[in-house]
């Protein structure tokens, strides 16, 4: 005959297993809380980590200026100006540097007739992203050279510049290529200039890395742009009237806006 029992009533749970339930419910809500605090801090660190592995590009740069002597029947000179600068790889592990801009700026007095008991400031020159803020100079730009690494094909950086006016005048020049870790390149920005020795001469070289994405980076969908958190600029000013030294044919070293004799300068 079947069996025609009521069902055993369910077990009641133990008090200690209650407890471990309960306990185990807490442990896992305070993890999911602590998770969603926890997770803004994490993106910051990530992002203050990013930011230091940028510096990792390590660049140091020297630029030197020599009086060539003046220009017959006129106040000009000519001028052999160079600005080198050293980038190594000082991370642990590959970058390319996509695109590397040169330019040289002349400076000049904005107004010649301001009494010398007014300060104002020695602005500096333009950079791709911001014009020259206001001062006592003038800056013009009076040549660039634009590179881009072999085969970029990046619609950013080329619209970018196309905006500015600049278009690729050195292809694959400039700093651009891949940099394994410790790798080192040198370039130099090298003009011959003519000017009054009253102007102010600067030479800036900027350039983009591209930098590996990081884990993080691909699980965010982060996408990083060489244009600015990868971009570093560095240059140099020197009024041109100082760069004759005396008994050096070599003329004068700006390394971090101090002026030494190029012949007992260690550029580097």
């Amino acid at each position: 005959m079947p069996d025609t029992s009521p069902p055993d009533p369910p077990r009641r749970l133990s008090l200690e297993q209650r407890l471990a339930i309960y306990n185990a419910s807490v442990v896992s809500v305070g993890a999911l809380l602590a998770a969603i605090a926890w997770f803004p801090n994490f993106k910051s660190k990530q992002q203050e980590l990013s930011a230091f592995a940028l510096l990792k590009d390590n660049p140091a740069g020297v630029l030197t200026v020599r009086d060539l002597g003046p220009v017959a029947a006129g106040p000009d000179h000519h001028y052999d100006v160079s600005y080198t600068l050293m980038l190594k790889n000082a991370a642990n592990r590959d970058f390319e540097i996509w695109w590397s801009l040169d330019q040289i700026f002349i400076g000049t007095a904005a107004d010649e007739h301001t009494p010398k008991a007014v300060v104002e400031p020695i602005n500096d020159p333009p950079d791709i992203w911001d014009p020259s803020p206001p001062g006592t100079v003038l800056w013009r730009e009076l040549k660039y050279d634009l590179s881009y690494q072999d085969g970029l094909n990046d619609p950013e950086v080329k619209g970018f510049f196309r905006e500015r006016r600049k278009a690729e005048t050195s292809p694959a020049g400039g700093l651009t290529g891949l940099y394994v870790p410790g790798h080192t390149s040198a370039h130099s920005a090298h003009y011959l200039v003519t000017s009054r020795p009253d102007a102010l001469i600067n030479v800036t070289i900027t350039y983009g890395m591209n930098r590996p994405r990081t884990l993080w980076d691909r699980i965010t969908g982060n996408k990083t742009s060489s244009l600015y958190e990868g971009a570093n600029l560095t240059g140099e000013s020197v009024r041109l009237a100082d760069a004759t030294e005396p008994g050096c044919r070599l003329g004068i070293a700006v390394q971090n806006a101090q002026i030494k004799s190029a012949c007992q300068a260690d550029p580097f």
